[in-house]
């Protein structure tokens, strides 16, 4: 992660359960990719938008920006996930989570990225399409083009293996309202 974590409400399509994510920058122009959420994470979200939705309420009584922030990410004007901070907003960047997470769980900020690499290796993904689905692509060969020879059917099934994963360890949504 570096700024806006987990993107915008604008970059998920809740219908077809897929997020778009801006990939860096190759030669001088904008890339991205196409990932498949598992049917956890999808309920995780739409739970998330209930909260902030209630969180935009409650603040509407004692603090206009934070509720206004609150409203910002739900219609996608500002990144979806903030923190809130002795009343100030504090957006997330990789020190900010540092500083909210390492006394909780003191892993680098992006293991999850790396279990999930060797979880989808040992389902036997191939290499290939677990880099393209994590966003390491060859120089100049951005991997979700027209000419890919991957398709949906591969991001379904490295989805449902996550979501099997996710349900194994008991992940599962929680109500804040």
């Amino acid at each position: 992660p570096v700024t806006g974590w987990l993107g915008k409400i604008t970059d998920y399509n809740l219908l077809n359960l897929s997020l778009w994510i801006s990939d860096k920058e190759i030669l001088q122009s904008e890339t991205g990719r196409l990932i498949i959420l598992p049917k956890i994470a999808l309920r995780i979200l739409k739970r998330y938008l209930q909260y902030l939705k209630a969180g935009a309420v409650d603040a509407s009584r004692v603090n206009l920006d934070i509720s206004a922030r609150y409203q910002q990410a739900i219609t996608g004007e500002q990144h979806l996930f903030f923190f809130i901070t002795d009343d100030a907003i504090e957006e997330v960047t990789p020190s900010t989570m540092a500083a909210h997470f390492d006394s909780v769980l003191p892993l680098p900020l992006n293991w999850h990225r790396h279990y999930v690499r060797s979880l989808l290796f040992k389902k036997e993904i191939h290499p290939e399409l677990i880099a393209a689905w994590m966003g390491h692509a060859q120089l100049n060969e951005p991997a979700f083009t027209r000419f890919s020879s991957y398709a949906i059917g591969d991001l379904n099934k490295i989805s449902n293996l996550i979501n099997k994963k996710l349900t194994s360890i008991n992940c599962k949504e929680i109500s804040f309202v």
